[in-house]
């Protein structure tokens, strides 16, 4: 049996019985990471299914990584734009686990949402969640025009690890006069 999987199901037979289940740093991060995109997924069933998604690839810390840009059913040609950053603790989480949270901001705000795939510890400790987040949120300032977005309306925001990294992002942009966020959306920060 696959070592990971045995001990998964070791794990949930712990939790069954009442015992208390491992501490997560002593489970591989691929497992880890599994549990949590099914748990996350399960929360994307009633997301707004009229939301245009488009994949692609922006500037991060060390080359390029994925990003996903949602655009509102029936969205002008420009809108104010989110470069957003999904939490879990920097080390879990993606572009699928916040799918649905991304599609209710993109749907009930009228904005585009820009969301990062930061590279993700612990195979890749800090700074590199946050160089990919500014590298990411620069690109939003510089593509513009590209993915919609009004550079006089660009914001960044994020959820717990996420909304860490929008803080460190905005502190880092706020000296850079081409690149002026209008706002950040840090719902319940990790710090």
């Amino acid at each position: 049996m696959d070592p990971h999987f045995k001990a998964m199901l070791e794990a949930e037979a712990a939790a069954a019985a009442g015992q208390a289940p491992p501490p997560l740093d002593s489970l591989p991060p691929e497992m880890v990471r599994a549990g949590y995109v099914m748990q996350r997924t399960s929360q994307n069933t009633r997301a707004p299914k009229d939301v245009v998604t488009r994949d692609l690839q922006v500037d991060g810390g060390a080359g390029s990584v994925g990003a996903r840009l949602y655009t509102p059913a029936g969205a002008p040609e420009v809108t104010p734009g989110l470069v957003y950053f999904h939490g879990g603790g920097f080390a879990i989480g993606n572009l699928e686990t916040h799918d649905g949270h991304c599609r209710r901001l993109a749907a009930y705000s009228g904005c585009r949402v820009l969301a990062i795939d930061y590279r993700l510890a612990p195979e890749n400790p800090f700074p590199a969640s946050h160089d990919d987040c500014l590298a990411a949120t620069k690109w939003a300032f510089d593509h513009a025009s590209e993915i919609g977005f009004d550079p006089a309306r660009i914001g960044v925001g994020g959820c717990s690890a996420g909304g860490n990294l929008a803080a460190s992002v905005a502190i880092d942009l706020k000296a850079d006069p081409k690149r002026r966020l209008v706002f950040q959306m840090l719902l319940y920060p990790y710090i």
